[in-house]
């Protein structure tokens, strides 16, 4: 089940199933494509006779059209959130990325674009009913936050050891996707108080996303997840009880299990043993033990931008370009994106995180006026946290279909409007 790209017949099985259901019910098409986007093994990516041909593009492009046929019946062909600063913002940044991209290799890239085309799909189908979609993407969050923390302990108890795979590949990529769902599964929580046997079920999948999470010793994972519980707990979606409590079933630990708890510290950590732990002064080898043997990636891609610090080396060329790890990720899309793109596709990445943040503070900040909006401002701050950060270090971000999906229901959350019930609702939960 590792490489589905060899499995053209799941594809033609599913295709004709999921866009026969799109057309009576476009918003599954939605589902489909968020689950899709948080599960690391993507069965979307399966292609048919030509690599440019995948079920992924063949749902998002028919999907499209689908959606654009039933909207121009209704006569709302245009979504309020097009109009949007975010959505220009996007369309912006990926065509910058688009054109960088073909300007080097002079040859179109259709992921990219077709990065663009997902926003305006998703716009559209959030359009309907924002509120009830965010809730059924709520519940999709719980598939990938059980299905990664369960495959991911099961390993780790069969191998006796932390930080194991789990069924969808990397370690860290399973628990940043388990992280993106706790963000999501904390409000939704508060939303489903009179339903308590889902409530018992967002909470457990929360449990057991947080060990998978605790357990993968990935150091920048570890630190998200610490400001994700302070943002929540601040938010009052956590308690001074369960937050006591936690911290006593850490202490207690410590106390019983003290090698165990050196051991994991020795892995999360990985500091050089020379003792010299001023970074400013380490040489190659204590550097390589720090960053986990990226400084010389960091380091070559740094040298690349200074050559060509305004317009970059190219979308999606530094694989291509650096020779001293054939092949291997950059391992920072912060840095990546300055150096594949310069100073323009920076500074047009940073503003899709600053107009972000804008957006949620304002409407926490209106909590009185947005009423169940509140939650899923919450969910999306926390979300947008997690790529800021992961970005740094990891492999997650301007690539990710759910970082744009996130984009779009900012944007969406910003032109919904609010009813008097939103209102009750934010006065209750302050």
């Amino acid at each position: 089940m590792q490489d589905l790209k060899d499995l053209p017949l799941v594809g033609i099985i599913l295709t004709p199933v999921i866009m026969s259901v799109t057309v009576i019910w476009p918003q599954i098409l939605l589902y489909y494509l968020v689950l899709d986007s948080w599960l690391i093994l993507r069965i979307s990516q399966i292609s048919f006779l030509h690599p440019a041909v995948t079920l992924n593009r063949i749902l998002v492009y028919c999907g499209l059209i689908v959606v654009i046929v039933r909207r121009l019946k209704k006569g709302r062909l245009v979504p309020a959130a097009t109009t949007s600063v975010m959505s220009v913002l996007v369309t912006v940044f990926i065509l910058y990325c688009f054109y960088s991209y073909y300007t080097y290799t002079h040859t179109f890239g259709l992921t990219i674009l077709n990065n663009l085309v997902f926003y305006f799909l998703a716009l559209m189908l959030l359009d309907t009913d924002f509120e009830r979609s965010f809730r059924h993407i709520c519940i999709i969050a719980i598939i990938p936050v059980l299905l990664l923390s369960l495959t991911s302990i099961i390993n780790m108890i069969a191998h006796m050891d932390v930080g194991q795979r789990s069924f969808a590949g990397n370690r860290i990529h399973s628990s940043f996707k388990t992280l993106l769902g706790i963000c999501f599964l904390i409000p939704f929580r508060e939303m489903v108080r009179d339903k308590r046997t889902l409530r018992v079920g967002v909470t457990l999948a929360i449990i057991m996303g947080v060990i998978l999470v605790s357990l993968s010793l990935g150091r920048m994972v570890t630190f998200i997840l610490l400001v994700v519980t302070l943002f929540y707990f601040a938010r009052r979606y956590i308690s001074v009880k369960i937050l006591c409590a936690a911290v006593a079933v850490v202490l207690l630990f410590l106390v019983c299990q003290p090698h165990l708890v050196s051991t994991y510290l020795r892995k999360l950590v990985r500091t050089p043993s020379s003792g010299n732990y001023e970074i400013s002064k380490y040489d190659r080898n204590e550097m390589a033990a720090f960053t986990s043997g990226r400084s010389d990636a960091y380091k070559a891609a740094w040298e690349m931008y200074l050559k060509s610090p305004f317009v970059g080396i190219g979308y999606d060329r530094w694989l291509y370009l650096h020779k001293g790890q054939p092949g291997s990720s950059l391992h920072s899309r912060w840095l990546q994106i300055l150096v594949e793109t310069g100073i323009p596709g920076f500074a047009l990445y940073t503003a899709l995180f600053v107009f972000s943040f804008v957006v949620l503070i304002r409407r926490i900040l209106a909590c009185r006026r947005v009423g169940s909006k509140l939650h899923i401002a919450d969910a999306l701050t926390g979300a947008m946290l997690c790529f800021l950060f992961i970005g740094l270090t990891d492999n997650h971000g301007f690539t990710d279909r759910a970082f744009y999906l996130f984009l779009a229901m900012t944007a969406t959350l910003q032109k919904t409007g609010f009813s008097q019930k939103d209102s009750s609702d934010s006065q209750r939960h302050a």
